[in-house]
């Protein structure tokens, strides 16, 4: 658990475990939820989206989201990127999952809950997210640990962390 003055984190993988590629975020969370603990965060790996990553943000300094995001968005399958929430986003929410992160923000400020300093997104490109079955596609499971790699090292640099930590 953070201390009083150190910044409290949650890294939150999202994903459903039932449709292919969509469960990448759940997977990726599953082989990084051990190093991500040791940096102090804390880490969910979870089917829920919508309100109910509500629960997860509320007290936190910074949060990191990492999910599926359809190669159809201009990411190939396995490219990883990563883009911060600031305050007001208009358009699209920017995750699929009913509403959008920018809406979550501003209803944990209206119920006066306060919302994280700092949220990011961290995408990864899948070629079919919308598939039923419990596998990945394969060029995603023959790259899992190398995306995994690089969604932590990403991570530990916005945590201002040393990757090798």
């Amino acid at each position: 658990m953070a201390g009083a003055s150190e910044p409290s984190i949650a890294v939150i993988f999202l994903g459903n475990p039932l449709m292919g590629d969509d469960s990448v975020g759940l997977r990726i969370g599953w082989l990084l939820e051990p190093r991500l603990r040791k940096l102090g965060a804390e880490v969910v790996v979870t089917t829920e989206s919508g309100l109910s990553l509500l629960d997860y943000m509320y007290g936190k300094d910074t949060v990191v989201l990492v999910d599926a995001v359809p190669s159809s968005n201009a990411l190939r399958p396995g490219e990883v990127t990563v883009s911060s929430v600031e305050g007001e986003h208009s358009g699209a929410p920017l995750a699929p999952h009913y509403i959008g992160i920018p809406e979550l923000r501003r209803i944990m400020e209206e119920l006066g809950l306060g919302s994280p300093r700092r949220i990011f997104l961290i995408g990864i490109g899948v070629e079919d997210p919308y598939t039923i079955r419990e596998e990945l596609s394969p060029q995603l499971e023959e790259r899992l640990a190398e995306i995994a790699d690089k969604v932590y090292g990403i991570i530990a640099g916005l945590l201002g962390i040393s990757p090798e930590t």
